[in-house]
């Protein structure tokens, strides 16, 4: 299995050489491609692995990444409408936060049958939005502009990763069409938490670490944080998971073993294990997989 994973790498890889993306039919091969997984042939092995991996990534470059608007529809006044997608982010200059073009009144800009996300600002504004909400507004599309320093942050890929392609900024005054029914389950949990710790100085840093929304934060916090070091911990990672999956688990071992009857059909780890899976996926899918 450690020699067909590898070549799988070795075929994604690959893919990312070429000067244009093979046929989509291609991808028409990637079941009988993943036949041979079984023999153990290694000639065989590595063919398999190799070509899975090629199509695998075709694939993910065909029907997994985010739309493309042609080039008219970019650096121009397009009227959109659109809805709010997850927690907002402001500042002092501006709100920040990913929005799904619904539709557009410019008849020379198609947009894609399916929604498609972008990162909007909107500059100078007091006006509070949230998760859901539907915008009608006027924009401005344009890529994602990065930093070319060698190891600098690669802000164009971090977009990509998140299925956005293009950023945007709100042109005028937008209109709030329809209000969110109810929230997304992390902005809702976000906003009870918000309102419960209201009369906490460490409410801010409570809802970042839960749900990673960090729009709790003020300058303070972030001078303390700096200070000691310590402004890593506010973006939820790795690290934040393992403590919760560790945490699920051993609480979970403690009480399935009390109930010594409960062993004979499966062993505690086992329980633990599986239930503690489950609380690091549900941990992070609140957080918004960030």
């Amino acid at each position: 299995m450690f020699i067909w994973i590898t070549a799988f790498l070795a075929g994604v890889v690959l893919l990312q050489y070429s000067r244009e993306l093979p046929p989509e039919s291609w991808l028409l091969i990637l079941p009988l491609a993943l036949l041979p997984i079984c023999v153990r042939h290694l000639s065989v092995i590595l063919l398999s692995g190799l070509v899975s991996g090629y199509l695998w990534a075709l694939f993910s470059a065909t029907h997994l990444m985010p739309a493309k608007l042609e080039d008219r529809c970019l650096g121009r006044s397009l009227p959109v409408t659109g809805v709010v997608s997850g927690i907002p982010v402001s500042d002092e200059r501006r709100i920040r936060f990913d929005f799904l073009l619904l539709s557009t009144t410019d008849v020379e800009c198609r947009l894609p049958e399916k929604p498609i996300r972008i990162r909007l600002s909107w500059y100078e504004t007091e006006a509070a939005v949230s998760d859901g909400d539907v915008l009608e507004t006027s924009i401005k599309l344009r890529r994602p502009r990065n930093f070319y320093n060698p190891g600098g942050f690669d802000y164009e890929a971090y977009l990509l990763a998140q299925g956005i392609r293009y950023t945007a900024y709100a042109q005028r005054e937008v209109t709030l069409k329809e209000r969110a029914v109810s929230p997304g389950i992390r902005a809702g949990l976000s906003t009870w938490l918000a309102s419960e710790l209201e009369a906490y100085d460490s409410s801010g840093m409570i809802t970042a670490l839960v749900t990673g929304d960090r729009s709790g934060l003020g300058a303070n916090h972030y001078e303390v944080l700096r200070r000691t070091g310590t402004m890593h911990l506010m973006a939820i990672s790795g690290l934040h998971i393992g403590m919760v999956a560790g945490a699920v688990f051993t609480c979970v071992l403690i009480l399935v073993r009390l109930v010594p009857a409960f062993t004979l059909y499966m062993p505690a780890v086992r329980v633990a294990a599986v239930v503690a899976i489950i609380a690091a996926a549900a941990y992070a899918a609140i957080a918004g997989f960030t």
